[in-house]
């Protein structure tokens, strides 16, 4: 079965779309709350980098859901993107045979 792009959303997304953006915050506020950069926050958001676990229990202590909700978010996020590249590179490889 194949799976649309865009039901595959970065846990950052999520986090600024459904979190940041409704309590009014900024990247440099948000990232105060977490006690973390606004580069590193600023990536997450953008889906440049992975939510860690530590990062994962810094969100869940300010705005709420648990640890492990955000990391499950955050490894079926890889899992499709891993799948999707699997995929294209299988095709590739067959494409020349």
């Amino acid at each position: 079965m194949e799976r649309h792009k865009s039901l595959n959303i970065h846990v950052g997304e999520i986090l600024k779309e459904d979190i940041i953006d409704p309590a009014n915050l900024t990247i440099g506020d948000a990232s105060k709350l977490l006690n973390t950069t606004r580069l590193t926050l600023s990536k997450i958001i953008n889906g440049k980098s992975s939510i860690t676990p530590d990062m994962a229990l810094r969100i869940s202590y300010v705005f709420g859901g648990s640890a492990d909700f955000w990391l499950r978010l955050q490894r079926k996020y890889d899992l499709a993107k891993a799948e999707d590249n699997f995929h294209k590179d299988t095709l590739t490889k067959h494409s020349y045979n």
